[in-house]
């Protein structure tokens, strides 16, 4: 008989006493952290090995016995790791086996789970990704930058965002994603920026002729403009973001009353409304004064008046009748000039009159706002006197 013991697959066919040491490879789950390797021999043996992922229970043993493994779980999902296991007699004779650990179900953990940015931020924030394989990040917005989208186990990214010039916040979500399906998400919020919306003057008195005038918008944000009436008209701008003069044409109000409007200029996302009130001046008709005779005789009578007006005049005149309060519609109207005259004094003559009768009149003017009517003249159709002439005819003038 040979001293000691023999691989196996020798002795068996070497030595007649059969002596052995024989053993088998052992192969574990990805996730498993135990395992045994089972030894057939009859004799002393030591068993070692040099792989630091794995550990056995047992340095040595005499004849068959069970040998405890204990490992960490594979960290990989996409290899299979194995270590070589040597096994030897006392004499010499030397055997290997392998521990094989198959991949690990896929794993994927992000943390945290969560961040928020302010909406000035300028500095950075971190996640970890904690994986047993390969991975990729999805779903980075243009406001968002990642020091790495991709890698592979567990390692870092740095997570940087653009300041946020909306009222709004923002969010995004960041899809971390192992080569074998398996997704963890990262949620990234960013808070809207504080607005300030300021716009002056609040209040603007307008002339009735329509005037061109301004308003000053400043702020951090973008904002829209808006008018609640079509008499203010052609704005220099209906949006915009920051500070801007804007201009806008007030038209002419052509009525006899008083009108207001609102500019209402609001932040992009609706949170601020700033209201600029616009008031403006009533319109006047023609302001007719004086109308006095300058002469007449039994058929005819001519008088001057003085006109002012806010607005151009397309008609004016004297209107006359038999009746007091003559108007352009009841009396007989005479049109001396289609536009606003050249002086502001005008004449015209009462033609057609008949000796001895009493006759009324007005001047008349019209304009965009109305027709307006100077102090009612009464006047005698007869010869007015000259200088010397002790007979005086009957005119008068009165207000009505």
């Amino acid at each position: 008989m040979l001293a000691g013991c023999w691989d196996a697959d020798e002795a068996m066919d070497a030595t007649p006493s059969g002596d052995y040491m024989r053993t088998a490879d052992v192969v574990v789950a990805g996730d498993a952290t135990q395992g045994t390797i089972h030894v057939d021999a009859n004799c002393q043996w030591t068993i070692a090995t040099s792989e630091t992922w794995l550990s056995l229970g047992a340095s040595s043993g005499q004849g068959t016995g069970d040998v405890a493994v204990t490992m960490t779980a594979n960290p990989s999902s996409a290899q299979e790791r194995s270590a070589t296991v040597t096994l030897k007699s006392a004499a010499g004779i030397t055997t290997t086996l392998t521990v094989k650990q198959e991949r690990n179900s896929e794993q994927i953990i992000v943390t945290p789970a969560e961040m928020e940015f302010a909406a000035e931020d300028t500095g950075y924030q971190e996640f970890t990704v904690t994986a047993n394989g390969h991975w990729s990040i999805t779903g980075k917005p243009a406001w968002v930058t990642l020091s790495t989208d991709e890698g592979t186990g567990t390692g870092s990214v740095q997570v940087t965002v653009n300041a946020n010039t909306d009222e709004n916040s923002r969010s995004t979500v960041l899809t971390v994603t192992g080569d074998g399906g398996q997704t963890a998400t990262v949620a990234v919020t960013q808070l809207g920026r504080s607005a300030t919306l300021v716009v002056s003057p609040q209040n603007i008195t307008v002339a009735a002729t329509g005037e061109q005038k301004a308003i000053t918008i400043s702020g951090n944000v973008g904002w829209i403009l808006s008018a609640s009436d079509e008499w203010l008209a052609s704005f220099s701008a209906m949006s915009g973001t920051g500070q801007q003069e804007v201009t806008f044409t007030c038209q002419p109000n052509y009525t006899t009353n008083q009108r207001s409007a609102t500019i209402t200029i609001t932040s992009e996302n609706g949170r601020q409304t700033v209201t600029v009130n616009v008031t403006q001046e009533a319109g006047q008709k023609p302001v007719l004064t004086k109308l006095l005779l300058l002469d007449s005789d039994e058929q005819e009578a001519t008088m001057t008046c003085s006109v002012e007006s806010m607005f151009e005049i397309t008609e004016y005149g004297i209107c006359f009748s038999e009746s007091e309060n003559p108007d352009i519609t009841s009396g007989t109207k005479v049109v001396v000039g289609k536009s606003t005259p050249a002086e502001p004094t005008f004449q015209a003559k009462a033609t057609g009159l008949t000796k001895g009768k009493t006759y009324y009149a007005r001047a008349y003017a019209i304009s965009a706002v109305g027709t307006a009517y100077s102090e009612e003249l009464s006047f005698v159709a007869l010869p007015m006197p000259q200088n010397g002439d002790n007979d005086r005819p009957q005119f008068s003038r009165r207000t009505r």
